[in-house]
């Protein structure tokens, strides 16, 4: 729709259901550059920022810290009573809005986004909560401290991974027989390796140290496979124009027949006109 044209009518379904494609693509983009927006931001700033050891380290990471870390390397302080080490300076990261604004984004549009399913609704909306208390509650910086950040990262990818795995096929009776078997493949793919993701990150903690960038890299491919999942469905959706199909009461989600029904694909299916 152009606000230019100004002599023809304006079809105000296509520019209302604009609206969840837009929410689909925004999803992707956000989800695509937050990596880079980290790693690059701390880079570029005065603090000259080198990698850090996780996504998560950014809520802290700052110029001092990094010369703090590495004053604590086995042998750097002197023995104690001569000098002690420095005391890190925890959660003032200069790239810690941007790690908390993100996060914030990401969950208000989960939240607001209505999938095909009512256990995709919930699914999403419990995502979103996690990610705001993933921002919430940041990771351990000085000293031990509750793996909280931790436990709502996994379960926030485990939200994520249930809606790739079990809901997002239910649209796929509405495409071409030829290509509903590579939309499923991607689809369970993405959903695994948003598993996979928060488990290697916590292999990779206890058999790395924790400020090792494979940790950080292990993260991104789980933010990647949710980024990655929300571009498939909107080529999946504008291919079959579910969106507006559904808008126009031509679909409809089976009756539930009973708790079993959250780990099946139950498609949708087409009304009579």
């Amino acid at each position: 729709m152009s606000i230019f044209k100004f002599d023809e009518p304006v079809d105000l379904s296509k520019h209302m259901l604009a609206t969840y494609q837009t929410l689909r693509v925004v999803l992707f983009v956000i989800a695509l550059t937050f990596p880079l927006v980290l790693w690059l931001g701390g880079k570029v700033s005065t603090h000259r920022l080198g990698l850090q050891g996780s996504m998560s380290a950014y809520y802290h990471a700052n110029k001092d810290s990094e010369r703090e870390f590495a004053a604590r390397e086995p042998g750097a302080c002197k023995p104690e009573g001569t000098q002690d080490c420095v005391r890190l300076d925890s959660g003032r990261g200069v790239m810690r809005n941007w790690f908390v604004g993100v996060l914030f984004i990401i969950s208000a549009m989960l939240v607001v986004y209505k999938g095909y399913r009512p256990a995709e609704d919930v699914a999403l909306n419990f995502a979103g909560v996690f990610a705001v208390l993933v921002a919430i509650f940041p990771m351990a910086w000085d000293g031990p401290g509750l793996p909280l950040h931790g436990i709502f990262a996994f379960a926030f990818f485990i939200a994520i991974a249930y809606v790739c795995i079990f809901c997002a096929s239910a649209t796929l009776p509405l495409v071409k027989e030829e290509k509903r078997a590579r939309y499923r493949r991607w689809y369970k793919l993405l959903g695994y390796l948003m598993v996979v993701s928060p488990v290697l990150a916590s292999i990779l903690t206890f058999v790395l140290n924790s400020r090792s960038s494979f940790f950080f890299f292990a993260e991104t491919l789980g933010v990647y496979a949710f980024a990655a999942y929300w571009l498939v469905k909107t080529l999946e959706i504008r291919e079959t124009e579910a969106d507006r199909l559904a808008a126009i009461g031509r679909l409809q989600s089976p009756a539930s027949t009973g708790p079993m029904d959250a780990i099946r694909e139950l498609p949708v299916t087409k009304t009579k006109e």
